[in-house]
């Protein structure tokens, strides 16, 4: 209950979060050194994120590669979107099932990391990644996946066939069933006094068209198509997990399970994040727990001032032009970035190395 309060009353000024035991001290940047400076002594100094990454593994033999492959945002049958200017972001059959097939395919990748948060989208290109995930399983390279905030429906479907699925507690899962339809404007157009007309080739020419509703034949028609994608949507969910019909018809019926409930009921295999998915990698690459991997993003990342110039201007960046600036820009970036790291080292200012690993690609 008092969780609940302290929900419901914030957001809290520092006394006040002070005073709910939200945090243990109040102080200036100054007053923080202090702190520190007393509890390890006076020799000490900051490093960046980036810095403390390298100096953690420089001396690290790399044991393995993983692949590392991200499927985020409403499945749809085309390539993934990770818009960087309007905040678009979806999960492309084109680009993932090809991500999962290279490393599938590629020698060098002993296991494949997919995390997943996504709310489902179209059962096609749902079921295009299932493939993949499918024939990763089928080939003998361990792929495991991670659940986000949400895996559910198409999110849920292309996880089945993993070796393991880890989710968090609180992930949406689940959500396996299926729904269809369409938005039928016959009435509001007789509203309006607007009419119609078209030419068309076959009875069933205009079965998706919102200028007419399903007549009897065709909502047969569309209650037969969703039931055989329900029934496949179950039967395969089944085979990934070690299922049988009855326990997965149970669990189905569109549904939703936090991830907690989930394990308890076979549709995950573990509790955590990245942390608890590499190490479920590890092991079922026959990997020692600590053993040093590299994690290889599958397909290559964009480069981020291209991906801005895309968004844009739309398209993919082909003009020379284009390129040629945006190519410039990332030169001019790592040129500033060895000036950016001294003026950190001079000024010994922890912040101004956070600001130049903010700022600098």
């Amino acid at each position: 209950a008092a969780v609940r309060q302290g929900i419901d009353q914030g957001p809290y000024l520092g006394a006040q979060a002070l005073a709910l035991r939200l945090i243990d001290r109040l102080g200036y940047w100054d007053q923080f050194s202090d702190a520190v400076q007393d509890r390890i002594g006076a020799d000490f100094g900051y490093l960046s994120l980036a810095e403390y990454h390298d100096a953690s593994t420089e001396d690290a033999v790399i044991e393995a590669t993983f692949a590392l492959v991200h499927g985020l945002g409403p499945v749809v049958l085309d390539d993934s979107e990770n818009d960087p200017v309007f905040g678009r972001v979806s999960m492309g059959a084109d680009t993932v099932a090809e991500a999962i097939a290279n490393a599938v395919d590629d020698p060098e990748i002993e296991a494949i990391l997919f995390r997943i948060d996504s709310p489902g989208g179209s059962y096609v290109a749902s079921d295009t990644i299932w493939r993949e995930v499918q024939r990763a399983r089928e080939a003998g390279k361990p792929l495991i996946v991670s659940f986000g905030n949400v895996a559910a429906s198409g999110g849920y479907f292309d996880a089945a066939p993993a070796a393991k699925i880890v989710a968090q507690p609180t992930t949406i899962t689940g959500s396996i069933g299926v729904v269809g339809g369409k938005v039928a404007l016959a009435g509001l157009w007789r509203e309006l006094s607007v009419n119609w007309d078209g030419v068309k080739a076959g009875a069933n020419a205009d079965f998706w068209s919102p200028h007419r509703t399903f007549d009897d034949a065709g909502w047969t028609r569309l209650q037969v198509s969703l039931d055989r994608t329900y029934e496949d949507f179950r039967t395969k969910v089944g085979a990934g997990r070690g299922l049988d019909a009855a326990t997965v018809r149970a669990l189905a019926k569109g549904q939703v399970w936090s991830g907690s409930d989930a394990l308890e009921l076979g549709l995950v295999d573990a509790l955590g994040g990245y942390r608890e998915a590499l190490a479920l990698a590890r092991e079922a690459a026959g990997l020692a727990p600590d053993s040093a991997i590299e994690l290889r993003p599958f397909p290559e990342p964009r480069d981020p001032l291209q991906a801005l110039f895309e968004s844009v201007f739309g398209g993919t960046l082909q003009s020379p032009g284009l390129t040629s600036l945006a190519r410039g820009l990332a030169g001019m970036a790592r040129l500033l970035a060895p000036l950016a790291t001294l003026q950190a080292r001079l000024t010994e200012d922890p912040r101004s190395q956070v600001l130049r690993a903010a700022a600098v690609p």
